[in-house]
């Protein structure tokens, strides 16, 4: 009568059984389950919640600071999205990683679904670190622990150095989730300024003599937001502060991959004889945003910390995205997708830098780093980015203010675009929106 196999009625009866909707009975049949009289279902009732005083101190930080993610327009509204900073998704890389979770699956089955060393996958951890050796930075897989991306490597870290109150310095402006790992930690995080050749060392060695960090947080290349990339000689003075107020340097290798002209920069743990720089990478911004898999470089006798440390919260990351992945760069994989994303990524750019030459106001400046997935751009002094954002939003465009990006919410007179999700011909109409409501503002 229903058209359906006998097998999916079955199924259908086995799944109401283990909802406890259904009751099974030898030799009767199977009956719908009556709740006993007097008894209902639970719920939330928000109005009667009273867990504020129960909340710690790194948890009210950040409810005070109201740190949460901006909310854009929803399609079809937002017609040209600036906004987030991953990358674009790659179809022949989507379904050579799907063909590798297949492969995996089906010839391990069972260590694919069973729990993983707290560490990391052995044969993907001997694959990153033959990857960084490649780059300059001399280890082992005993110096590589896989982690849930950059953010979980933060916080790992600065739970591990970090006592409640404790100081750790930030790049001003910043990743939010940098700032955020840090505060979640119930560290003290203060900014430092940037300038052109990433942090400004200057006004590191004036803060370093009033205030001690544990932990201090850089980009060296594409700095995000502002796609700064850090000297030579920055890049020394770094490290001789490092060694000389003993702090630790976390090297965010966000997209390091992504520069489309000149040759390669070396991470600044490549120039590291301390064991001062803790290198974060990860392949949810290099690869795909919801793979949520990164690595992370130290010391042995550090990584054995780390260990412990995620162990306590997550036991371990998932052995067949692990697996996975290990196949899909083994494979060669990863090499084709970053030459093909950097070409897309370079085109975009160049579209972009176009497009803000012809539609933006004289007055409005911005910088276009040689890699990264974004632009930065300065307003007129007194400008706030926050109107000019709440009316991109109402012309369909997305753009992130500056204030997101600031330790103490300065950065009123910047904003930031992000090319990796739009189309060239899209971006040409955003970025006309965008200098149509500047225009308009200024």
């Amino acid at each position: 009568m229903l058209g359906v196999s006998r097998n999916t009625v079955a199924e259908a009866y086995d799944m109401l059984i283990a909802q406890d909707v259904l009751q099974s009975r030898p030799r009767s049949g199977v009956f719908v389950k009556k709740l006993p009289r007097g008894l209902s279902y639970g719920g939330y009732d928000d109005t009667g919640c009273c867990y504020e005083p129960s909340l710690s101190t790194p948890a009210r930080l950040l409810m005070s600071l109201g740190v949460r993610r901006p909310t854009w327009p929803t399609a079809p509204e937002a017609r040209y999205d600036f906004g987030p900073l991953v990358p674009p998704i790659d179809e022949l890389s989507a379904a050579r990683f799907r063909s590798c979770l297949n492969s995996v699956l089906v010839n391990d089955t069972a260590r694919m679904l069973d729990y993983e060393e707290p560490e990391g996958y052995g044969p993907l951890r001997r694959w990153l670190a033959a990857y960084m050796k490649a780059r300059g930075v001399d280890c082992s897989e005993d110096n590589i622990l896989i982690v849930a991306g950059y953010q979980q490597g933060v916080s790992l870290l600065g739970r591990s150095v970090l006592d409640l109150g404790e100081t750790a310095f930030v790049e001003d402006p910043s990743s939010p989730d940098s700032v955020n790992a840090l505060r979640y930690c119930g560290a003290t995080v203060q900014g430092i300024q940037m300038g052109a050749a990433g942090i400004d060392i200057s006004v590191l060695g004036e803060a370093l003599r009033s205030r001690q960090p544990k932990v201090v947080c850089v980009t060296p290349m594409w700095q995000n937001p502002t796609g700064a990339v850090m000297s030579v000689d920055t890049r020394r003075g770094l490290l001789d502060l490092a060694e000389r107020y003993g702090f630790i340097i976390a090297e965010d290798g966000f997209t390091d991959e992504f520069c489309y002209s000149g040759r390669l920069m070396p991470p600044l743990s490549a120039e590291d004889k301390s064991c001062r720089v803790v290198y974060l990478g990860s392949m949810s911004r290099l690869l795909f945003g919801g793979l949520r898999l990164g690595w992370v470089v130290a010391s042995k006798a550090l990584i054995e910390v780390l260990t412990l440390m995620k162990q306590a919260s997550v036991l371990c990351s998932s052995p067949l995205l692990q697996a996975a992945l290990h196949q899909f760069c083994e494979l060669g994989h990863l090499d084709n997708h970053i030459i093909r994303t950097r070409r897309l990524l370079s085109n975009r750019r160049n579209a972009m830098v176009q497009a803000m030459e012809a539609y933006f106001p004289g007055e409005v400046a911005w910088n276009v780093a040689e890699g990264g997935l974004s632009t930065w751009i300065t307003l007129p002094s007194g400008t706030d980015s926050d109107r000019v954002a709440a009316e991109c939003a109402k012309d369909g465009a997305i753009i992130t203010p500056g204030r997101l990006f600031s330790v103490d919410g300065r950065m009123l007179s910047n904003f930031r675009m992000s090319y990796s999700l739009c189309p060239e011909g899209s971006i040409r109409e955003g970025v006309k929106v965008v200098g149509e409501v500047l225009k308009r503002i200024l």
